[in-house]
């Protein structure tokens, strides 16, 4: 991405770029709240539950807005067990399939305050919960940031909403833009290198190990592409690097379709390493399918991984990762990106002939425990059309190794082991 919003006047805004498309001006028509009251009945106070409490009003004579002369303020004075019963819809604007849409506000509170920025909508119902990004206000104006593809069309079939239902206290926003952008590339992640800041991307830190702790920043000097990059800050070691994560969750896997997923980092040291690995989604228990290490310096360096999806997996249920728990210190990342190849259906491979004895194959429940001789430089799990579900490349040891390798769906499945001489596979039965 390339380009921010910056604010001409009531009305005006520039036009700017998501990942190479030009975008268009705001559909709102009043995001700076300046016409007072008809700005303020476009907007929904959406309060429910039993014991939330909220009004709102807007102020045009404090002189503290952020732009113009007016912003809107919530004021909650009760909060009821769920967060989102105090939330703050935009207006109606029409949403249009296939469509990128990044919406951006600028929101303060009375005190240091946990807010959402979460999307409704798509094609099952206006209503349905779609995604949500954590927006963290402070006393001072601060810009928020949030992005998703339409996956329906139609006037107020897509809402973003300022979600402001965790504590009592008052909330305050100003400039809100809603731009849309033509996606004509396909894009998969929608903020790959973080123009719009953290939008879309997480930063998971394990609640279960106490020694983990990080924190995501973006800093504006500095980026590989753009004007911003993301830095992950590690100041707690945790027990394992998969307690520090950082991923974006914002896109639909195919089944059979091969993922490239490739990006630029850095550290603030060199011989840093970090994993990219792939996950399964909550119904599969978030199972590890597949990864590899790679080395940081500092220096911006690429790095990229394929990994084939299976059947098994569709929306949020395959996701990319970078574990970034190996050690304390600073990790980079800009200029992420995700590309799919659609992979043909093959023939049968034959399963091939050979004197020596299979290596052992353990079935565990949400992985394959696979112990290969000297030598091995391949491993592939493919099905019986060919098809390749997980493909693990090494460099050759003298030694007698043990592979954790992703556990395939039920079925028939072909596990194809390579040395530098030959080759030799094994079928085994998924239960």
């Amino acid at each position: 991405m390339t380009g921010r919003h910056y604010r001409l006047s009531a009305m005006l805004i520039v036009s700017f770029t998501v990942g190479g498309f030009t975008a268009s001006e705001n559909l709102l028509t009043d995001g700076g709240f300046e016409t007072g009251a008809v700005a303020l009945s476009s907007w929904l106070l959406n309060v429910s539950g039993d014991t939330a409490a909220a009004t709102r009003m807007i102020d045009s004579t404090s002189g503290t807005a952020h732009g113009g002369k007016a912003f809107q303020r919530i004021t909650v004075t009760a909060v009821s067990s769920e967060n989102w019963h105090v939330q703050l819809k935009d207006p109606t604007w029409e949403a249009k399939t296939g469509n990128i849409y990044h919406f951006s506000m600028w929101a303060r509170s009375d005190s240091t305050r946990t807010s959402q920025i979460s999307v409704y909508g798509g094609a099952d119902s206006k209503d349905t919960y779609r995604t949500s990004s954590t927006a963290s206000l402070t006393t001072e104006w601060k810009q928020y940031h949030q992005m998703f593809k339409a996956d329906t069309d139609g006037k107020g079939q897509i809402n973003f909403a300022f979600v402001c239902g965790f504590s009592v206290g008052t909330y305050d926003i100003d400039d809100v833009v809603i731009t849309e952008a033509v996606d004509t590339l396909g894009t998969l992640y929608l903020n790959g290198d973080f123009e719009a800041e953290g939008a879309t991307w997480g930063l998971y830190v394990s609640p279960d190990d106490s020694n983990a702790a990080a924190t995501m920043t973006f800093p504006s000097e500095g980026a590989k592409s753009g004007s911003k990059f993301c830095r992950v800050t590690v100041t707690g070691a945790p027990e394992s690097q998969g307690d520090v994560q950082l991923d974006d969750g914002s896109w639909t896997s195919d089944s059979g379709a091969a993922y490239t997923f490739t990006f630029w980092g850095k550290a603030d040291a060199v011989d840093k390493k970090v994993d990219i690995a792939v996950q399964a989604g909550s119904s599969h228990n978030y199972a590890y399918l597949g990864g590899t290490t790679v080395t940081l310096t500092t220096e911006w360096t690429e790095h990229s991984y394929t990994y084939t999806a299976d059947s098994i997996y569709g929306d949020d249920e395959l996701s990319f990762k970078i574990y970034c728990g190996a050690a304390t210190g600073i990790y980079d990342f800009d200029a992420i990106t995700l590309s799919k190849e659609i992979i043909p259906d093959g023939t049968v491979i034959p399963l091939q002939q050979h004197t020596a004895p299979m290596p052992s194959i353990r079935i565990y429940p949400q992985y394959l425990q696979y112990c290969a001789g000297a030598a091995i430089r391949n491993i592939t799990i493919h099905d019986l059309r060919g098809r390749v579900f997980h493909a693990l490349r090494m460099n050759p040891s003298s030694a007698t190794q043990y592979f954790r390798l992703p556990r395939p769906t039920r079925g028939t499945w072909i596990i194809t082991v390579a040395t530098e001489a030959t080759s030799f596979s094994r079928r085994i039965m998924i239960p």
